[in-house]
């Protein structure tokens, strides 16, 4: 079962482990919530460049759409426009 829940901090430590070398070991804590795994730093690196371009396009989408509702712009017309974005960057991304 998936559960969607509410993060308030990252923490990360870098560590050597016994077996695969180099590692980076990631908390997310939230109520009531605590997660902790480690990655390898390519994982790592991977998830971290993930998370800053998601939050640029979550800040830009939200530009946007105020921009766009100040303008008189529908929620219908919105939609569309965001839905063609995104239809570009999946087949940007191949696919």
């Amino acid at each position: 079962m998936t559960a969607i829940r509410d993060l308030e901090a990252v923490e990360t430590e870098h560590l050597l482990g016994d077996q695969r070398g180099p590692l980076v070991k990631m908390r997310c804590t939230g109520p009531n919530v605590v997660l902790v795994g480690q990655l390898l730093p390519a994982q790592a690196r991977k998830i971290a460049a993930d998370l800053q371009e998601a939050a640029a396009r979550a800040e830009y989408e939200a530009d946007f759409y105020q921009t766009a509702r100040a303008e008189g712009w529908t929620d219908d017309m919105i939609g569309a426009v965001v839905a063609m974005v995104c239809a570009g960057e999946v087949e940007r991304q191949g696919g």
